[in-house]
């Protein structure tokens, strides 16, 4: 259907049904729909099993015919996900009982595979969480300071804006359980809170004259849709306030003072579609819309002037360039084997920051792409997968964050 995505495919012991993953390209692990589901070629039906925005994405099918899945815990572990096994009756391809827990730690399972007997069970357990990193740029080479983590904790940590003295960096963490907005300086040995709450905030911006925090709200934990809240506060402290909803909001950023355009990017059942807001009382005007279920528009960024949008398909090799006074189009390609993953702009509009990843091998590096597609390698970290980079104001720094781990295969047997 127009908006979905699929993920593991697991064939039923007697190759007569087919168990799937089908879920909601969204914002944020908080919310969106997922379930695991069932096909039987021969009659063409699709039968749900399971629906649960927390199931993970890895199916395996015992002998027996019990199905293996896997399922996020909630908060305050949601990175965090376990193995299940659902006794199936063959026949209907529905089920025949009660879910069972087969693991019980704190990582994240994938990779599942069973030995043909049924009695052994094979699996990845996963750990690494993103942390903040700060880093000096020379503004001559656009190179950059051997980086210096600011984040300490071991929770999910993602940087969003700085603060408009360019002194303290905004980011959203889940070290205290729901994901929450915390502003740390460089100097600083533990970050403040600005946003705390029951409910998980999935990014944060600053608004074009830096006097407010404006963030995104998924819905609550058992909240059935993809309805996401816009708050916006006093950057100095206060109560939030509703700036305005809507379904599938992916991402949305504010320009740079004089430049007052805020602008969202929200996934539709056929497409997608750019948004400019009013930062201050939610208004909305439509700024461009396109019916392409594949093409949700999530990895873009606003230029400092607000006067164009980039944008690039996940791992793609082209950036396009919106207007945002006209709607035209224009795009060039990033030269060499680089991959795109995030972009940002830089301070001064005339190139963009990039996370990438280097074919054919996939490492991960931080580049700068002028608006040719020339591109200066600035950062790369063999032991590290390097995400987005969020410069500050002046121009000086970026932020940004890089995620360490380790995956090793566990066996289970006789489970």
């Amino acid at each position: 259907e127009p908006g979905e995505m699929f993920g593991s495919v697991a064939w039923a012991p007697d190759g007569h049904h087919l168990a799937f993953i089908r879920y909601w390209h969204r914002a944020g692990a908080s919310h969106g729909s997922s379930s695991a589901e069932i096909y039987e070629p021969k009659t063409g039906k699709t039968s749900g099993v399971l629906s649960d925005v927390k199931i993970g994405d890895t199916l395996a099918w015992v002998g027996d015919g019990r199905l293996v899945y896997s399922l996020y815990e909630s908060s305050p572990n949601p990175g965090t996900s376990n193995l299940w096994t659902l006794p199936m009756d063959l026949r209907t391809g529905l089920p025949a009982g009660e879910a069972r827990r087969l693991t019980n730690s704190p990582d994240r399972k994938a990779g599942v595979s069973v030995s043909a007997d049924g009695k052994s069970l094979i699996f990845l357990r996963w750990s690494g969480v993103p942390n903040v990193y700060v880093a000096q740029i020379d503004a001559a080479s656009e190179r950059v300071s051997a980086p210096r983590r600011l984040s300490l904790d071991e929770g999910r940590n993602l940087p969003y804006a700085w603060t408009p003295d360019s002194k303290s960096v905004i980011f959203v963490s889940d070290r205290d359980g729901p994901s929450h907005v915390f502003r740390q300086a460089s100097d600083q040995a533990a970050p403040d809170l600005l946003v705390g709450g029951n409910d998980s905030v999935i990014m944060a911006r600053i608004n074009s004259d830096g006097s407010e925090l404006i963030y995104s709200v998924g819905p609550q934990e058992g909240v059935i849709g993809n309805r996401v809240r816009i708050m916006r506060m006093p950057i100095s402290g206060g109560s939030p306030q509703l700036l305005l909803q809507e379904d599938g909001i992916v991402n949305f950023q504010c320009a740079q003072s004089p430049s007052t355009i805020c602008v969202l990017s929200q996934a539709l059942t056929t497409g997608f579609r750019f948004v400019k807001f009013d930062p201050f009382s939610g208004a909305e005007n439509e700024l461009l819309r396109e019916d392409d279920a594949s093409a949700v528009k999530s990895n873009w960024s606003l230029s400092p002037d607000g006067s164009v949008i980039a944008f690039a398909l996940w791992r793609g090799d082209q950036i396009q360039l919106l207007s945002t006074t006209d709607g035209s189009k224009k795009s060039f390609t990033v030269e060499g084997p680089s991959r795109i993953l995030t972009i940002d702009w830089a301070v001064d509009g005339r190139s963009l920051w990039a996370s990438s990843s280097i074919t054919p091998n996939g490492l991960q590096v931080l580049i700068n792409v002028d608006l040719h597609g020339k591109v200066k390698p600035v950062l790369q970290d063999s032991d590290k997968d390097i995400g987005w980079a969020i410069p500050s104001p002046d121009g000086r720094y970026i932020a940004f964050w890089e995620v360490s781990g380790s995956a090793n295969v566990w066996s289970l047997q006789n489970f």
